[in-house]
């Protein structure tokens, strides 16, 4: 619509910012409307107040709920590879608007293996699922850094990076789903040991750790990229992204594969110390249907 001259120059001055924002929020507000005109509510309403201390209470008084908590704690800085995506974009492949495509590899990485991870889950069990993803989504990392850095930011960079941009992708599936499952599994075992199924606590206990990741992902992410990186804002108002250093570049690289990946293992340590194994976990299930008086029966 601007034309690419009158694109450029909105560039410069942030504009084209602007009028995305513009643009999503005017879609969240229709998409939003639709939502809750074609939604009906069908999980009943509970009176029950849980105030933040409860929840932490609740989860540093249950070791495997406490595990599950802190693995997502201890691997918030995976996320920082968001905050460089649109540098990675501009000044590794050498165009802004190629950061839908570096992201989009990853998002059909994503959805590809929430198949292969419930699959997993059934056959080697949640504890080993979740440490051989966090482990395999490691490796993509370094992989990813390793023929970035030997290939070098030209053009040539761009096929490779997406392809195993797609490879890191595999590893979401896991953080996505496995972490739920342990939850639910947390609940059935409290419910042994206490009477009462506290799924309320459970969720909102992982859920305020969540937010604390969130929180620190976003702080870490921003730091690394405008002060650790070294990048040099464009002074120039008709320019919106000024020429980086090699130096700079390689941090931005680094921002987005190396960092992630030690994070990753770091989320992987708590979960050492989780010891609801399938075994355990039938033991439960069966305890809790005899004691519900439910019986089986295969369909």
């Amino acid at each position: 619509i601007m034309g690419n001259e009158g694109f450029k120059a909105a560039e410069g001055r942030g504009l084209d910012l602007q009028i995305s924002t513009a643009v999503c929020v005017i879609g969240f507000i229709l998409f939003l409307v639709i939502m809750l005109r074609n939604t009906r509510e069908r999980v009943p309403y509970t009176t029950e107040k849980v105030n933040l201390g409860q929840s932490l209470k609740f989860v540093f008084t249950n070791k495997n709920l406490l595990m599950v908590s802190l693995a997502k704690l201890a691997g918030f800085g995976r996320g920082v590879y968001g905050a460089a995506s649109l540098y990675i974009a501009i000044y590794l492949l050498g165009d802004k608007g190629l950061k839908l495509a570096l992201l989009l590899p990853m998002g059909i990485g994503t959805a590809v293996s929430m198949l292969v991870v419930k699959k997993l889950i059934k056959t080697i069990g949640t504890k080993n699922t979740f440490i051989a993803c966090s482990a395999y989504g490691a490796a993509s990392f370094l992989l990813l850094f390793g023929v970035s850095m030997i290939i070098g930011f030209r053009k040539e960079l761009i096929i490779p990076f997406l392809i195993i941009n797609f490879l890191v992708g595999l590893q979401n599936g896991n953080t996505n789903l496995t972490p739920n499952v342990m939850i639910a599994d947390c609940v059935d075992e409290i419910e042994l040991k206490t009477g009462k199924r506290q799924e309320g606590l459970c969720y909102a206990g992982y859920g305020l750790f969540s937010k604390i990741a969130s929180a620190f992902t976003t702080s870490l992410g921003t730091y690394l990229v405008f002060k650790w990186s070294g990048y040099l804002p464009s002074t120039d108002s008709s320019v919106a992204y000024a020429a980086q250093s090699d130096g700079t570049l390689t941090r931005f690289l680094i921002i987005y594969t190396i960092i992630p990946a030690c994070f990753v293992v770091l989320q992987i340590i708590p979960m050492l110390f989780y010891d609801l194994n399938a075994k355990k976990k039938e033991q439960i299930s069966l305890e809790l249907i005899k004691r519900r008086g439910v019986v089986e029966t295969d369909e």
